[in-house]
């Protein structure tokens, strides 16, 4: 009996033409093909075989004729073990294609072909099918459960974004608020020492000694308040008189400007309003600024210059350019103008 069943066997294996294995909504799961044909005759054939096979009436046979093949059915239930395995349906139909019996010299000796020999071809296809199946269904498990880990590593990264943002969000106003603190504190500072400096002027182009003291500096300022500007030096009180800088090394053709700070602004005010008498004298007599004010005027020269050029009154004060026409004009140049 057991070579009977081996020679079965081996002679559906020979004369079988395909396999096919498709779902109850028409999907094709597997199919294998044991005679060479086109790819539009393999779909010709998958068509007519669900057609058939899908319109049949339930509780029929399970063995049909197809042109000139038999075609052995069945339908599987339960077929993946792994209720994971979403993606694959309930009732999967199984179908092999047989070649019409053949005559009796072509037939294996002794060989009797009956249904329960076409059960048990089918239920050993079935059943390698359904692990092949459920090997993939376990594989999709595992993919699904790296999914799973890999969204919540996700969704932990986006919530740790999420905190980052809003951290980066109140450092940046943070930074805004000392940025705008420290341009206050500047504004104020730079106030400051414009008010430090409020008495202070500057005068360019005194003589240096060698070795001067901040007397003989002193001495120098009074001396020219007196012979050039005209000034009482005995109303005037000096609170400091240096020279601004590091002492030079032996060349005294261009000195240090001497900084002079008064006890009152009005004494300021009176030598800056006689400086003019010093044109032409090398000596030259400036309001002691801070730098971020020096700065401004010297950018400001140039448009100064030009505003000149053009005949307008232009100067500078403090750090703001003042320009407009002489006073001097009539109405209508100045409006021309």
């Amino acid at each position: 009996m057991s070579n009977s069943n081996e020679a079965t066997a081996e002679w559906i294996r020979v004369r079988m033409r395909f396999l096919l294995l498709f779902s109850r909504q028409g999907k094709l799961r597997l199919q294998k093909w044991f005679s060479p044909l086109t790819d539009r005759e393999k779909k010709k054939i998958i068509r007519d075989m669900m057609l058939m096979v899908l319109g049949r009436a339930p509780r029929t046979c399970n063995f049909l004729q197809w042109r000139d093949l038999k075609i052995a059915m069945d339908i599987t239930q339960g077929f993946c073990a792994s209720p994971e395995a979403i993606l694959l349906e309930k009732n999967v139909f199984f179908v092999i294609c047989l070649c019409r019996p053949l005559k009796t010299s072509t037939m294996p000796p002794k060989v009797s072909i009956n249904t329960e020999e076409y059960v048990t071809i089918t239920q050993v296809f079935v059943d390698s099918s359904n692990k092949r199946i459920d090997d993939m269904s376990k594989l999709m498990y595992d993919f699904k459960q790296s999914l799973e880990m890999t969204q919540k590593d996700f969704d932990d990264y986006k919530a740790s974004s999420s905190t980052l943002s809003k951290s980066c969000n109140e450092i940046r106003s943070d930074l805004d608020t000392i940025c705008k603190s420290l341009l206050a504190f500047s504004d104020k500072a730079e106030h400051l020492e414009g008010q430090s400096k409020r008495n202070n002027i500057v005068i360019e182009g005194i003589k240096e000694s060698g070795k001067e003291a901040m007397a003989d500096c002193e001495d120098k300022v009074r001396k020219l308040f007196i012979e050039k500007l005209q000034l009482d030096h005995l109303k005037i009180e000096l609170d400091r008189v240096y020279r601004a800088g590091k002492p030079l090394s032996g060349n005294l053709e261009r000195p240090r400007p001497v900084v002079v700070r008064f006890l009152r602004l009005k004494d300021k005010m009176a030598v800056l309003d006689r400086a003019k008498r010093l044109k032409g004298t090398g000596i030259f007599i400036n309001e002691d600024f801070p730098e971020t004010v020096r700065q401004k005027r010297k950018e400001l020269l140039p448009a100064m210059k030009a505003a000149r050029e053009r005949g307008d009154v232009a100067y500078l004060k403090y750090d703001k350019l003042i320009v407009h026409p002489p006073r001097n004009l009539p109405q209508q140049a100045r409006a021309n103008v």
